[in-house]
């Protein structure tokens, strides 16, 4: 199939990515209350938390922006003041934060059902922020990117990350169990 590529036009694609890492340092708690009128040790309610303070190592941002031109015979071409490849990249080595783990079981006569949440508050706030843009001045003759430093944001990023809900639904007996 032939592709025609548009003759005189300016193609574009941006895109953006980001990541963080961190350690977590955990102090949790379980409790088991018991039924008083159960037959079996393992009937009862069960509840656990878990605190954990959260220790940014590293937060990467990067932003692509793509712009190519193409000329009367839709071949590639540079215009004046274009830049066909910019990534803006911004990062920190230093972050604190928190993050709460918490669920629930009732057990009783072989039957189990439970419900959970993870990252409750989960957030980190970020500062010391460094930034940079890497540039391409030309696609095709081989030229290295340049490095130009940008104002990095001042205070405090707070990246948030969304609470993961789950439930557990069971049955025992005997050599056997059955779960969901």
């Amino acid at each position: 199939v032939n592709v025609a590529v548009p003759a005189n036009s300016t193609l574009f694609a941006t895109n953006s990515a980001s990541q963080q890492t961190a350690i977590a340092v955990t102090g949790g708690y379980r409790a088991k209350v018991g039924f008083p009128s159960s037959s079996s040790n393992r009937d009862g309610f069960y509840l656990a938390v878990n605190i954990s303070y959260l220790i940014g190592i590293r937060r990467d941002v990067t932003d692509l922006n793509l712009n190519l031109a193409t000329d009367g015979a839709g071949l590639l071409t540079l215009t004046p003041l274009q830049t066909p490849l910019a990534i803006d990249y911004l990062y920190s080595r230093s972050g604190r934060g928190v993050s709460t783990d918490a669920g629930i079981v009732i057990v009783k006569n072989g039957w189990e059902i439970g419900a959970g949440a993870s990252g409750i508050g989960n957030r980190i706030n970020w500062t010391n922020h460094h930034s940079n843009r890497y540039k391409l001045t030309s696609l095709t003759t081989g030229v290295d990117f340049l490095k130009t430093g940008l104002v990095a944001p001042t205070g405090t990023i707070r990246q948030e990350l969304p609470v993961e809900y789950v439930s557990n639904l069971g049955y025992s007996m005997g050599r056997w169990t059955v779960r969901t």
